[in-house]
């Protein structure tokens, strides 16, 4: 039998474009709402932005692709279903950066980029399975030795991946500002097996 590799338990990042123009209104909301200083950015003060009127036809299309990934890629039952908890804009100017975390308490979390230059702005998701244990130089970087991924990201594209994945954004170049809207989903109905003892009403 000839070897091969097989990939064992991949972390689905899901990327995609959203078909939608933002309008004045929502724009206008995005770059006059209240703001709060973070460690190394700036945010929305109202962390739950797609609860507005305003934005009933962006969290519609965000729902559909969150369905999209809980029936396509998880295999969810039909009957799952789910909710945006929070929801936030977030602003990052030359020489800001996100600091390297994840999103507990959620079970998905994603990004729409409102305003990226593909060419300057990217995320980056850290491979934790290599923390602690022996680690080897790499003479050539794939899949399965890399500790970190970096994605390049434009204006309209959305991503979705489980909160508990590891990110950050490296301290921003360029002189355009990104403007971003991060968001949380958790999940709810009845959940896993009675007859196998783990079922979870929620």
């Amino acid at each position: 039998m000839k070897w091969r590799i097989q990939s064992l338990f991949p972390t689905a990042l899901y990327v995609d474009k959203l078909d939608l123009k933002l309008n004045k209104k929502q724009l206008k909301y995005i770059n006059t709402c209240q703001r709060k200083e973070n460690t190394h950015n700036v945010s929305s003060l109202n962390s739950y932005v797609l609860n507005l009127d305003t934005f009933k036809n962006l969290k519609k299309k965000i729902e559909e692709k969150v369905a999209h990934y809980l029936l396509d890629i998880d295999s969810a039952p039909h009957d799952t279903e789910f909710f945006i908890t929070q929801s936030w804009f977030n602003y990052t100017k030359e020489k800001q950066a996100h600091h390297e975390h994840e999103h507990p308490n959620s079970y998905l979390s994603g990004v729409y980029y409102i305003d990226a230059n593909k060419k300057l702005d990217s995320i980056i998701f850290s491979n934790k399975r290599y923390t602690g244990q022996i680690s080897l130089p790499a003479t050539q970087y794939n899949d399965y030795n890399s500790k970190s991924y970096k994605l390049s990201v434009s204006t309209g594209d959305i991503i979705l991946f489980p909160s508990s994945t590891t990110h950050r954004v490296d301290t921003k170049k360029g002189k355009n500002e990104r403007l971003s809207l991060a968001f949380n989903i958790f999940i709810k109905g009845n959940l896993g097996d009675e007859h196998e003892l783990w079922k979870l009403k929620i």
